[in-house]
């Protein structure tokens, strides 16, 4: 009948569906659900139902992400070339740092994680020409893809406490 034609077609759009998913997920693409500003004024990717800061404009030059005033996932790659952005400071029990997230920030010259889960994906901080010091605290550090610091010539030392790494490339 047409009804069960209709369901049939419907259980394989929802397999597909399903399986496009699971390979977006295991290849780090996510399906951006939304772009908001909130009353903060910086602009947020809702992935997943997750705030990932996107943009901050020129409003800050030091980011402290357990000061922000909206809890968030993670940096997207929004940020990547801003020119205002000189520090960051992720203390957090769990964090993102998305691809090419701070890529091109040419005046980004410190980075601090603190002790909690952090995942960060290739080229995060791909060509800061100023980075100097990166500081690794006590937590749990998987990173995806490589060339994480490539292009960073100031860098000379990266920081570790006694954090586990787990890495698939080099740094």
């Amino acid at each position: 009948t047409v009804d069960d034609a209709v369901t049939g077609i419907c259980l394989l759009l929802a397999a597909v569906h399903l399986a496009l998913s699971i390979v977006m997920v295991t290849r780090g693409r996510f399906k951006i659900d939304e772009v908001v500003t909130l009353d903060d004024g910086f602009v947020y990717d809702v992935i997943d139902g997750e705030y990932y800061l996107y943009d901050c404009g020129n409003k800050v030059s030091d980011i402290v992400v357990s000061k922000l005033s909206h809890p968030i996932a993670g940096f997207s790659d929004g940020l990547k070339g801003n020119k205002s952005i000189t520090s960051v400071t992720i203390d957090v029990p769990e964090f993102t740092v998305r691809k090419n997230a701070f890529a091109k920030c040419i005046n980004l010259t410190k980075v601090v994680f603190g002790d909690g889960d952090y995942t960060i994906h290739g080229r995060a901080f791909h060509k800061c020409a100023k980075l100097e010091r990166v500081e690794f605290g006590g937590g749990n550090y998987t990173f995806k893809g490589s060339r994480f610091f490539a292009g960073c010539d100031r860098l000379k030392n990266i920081y570790m406490m006694d954090g586990i790494f787990s890495t698939q490339n080099k740094l």
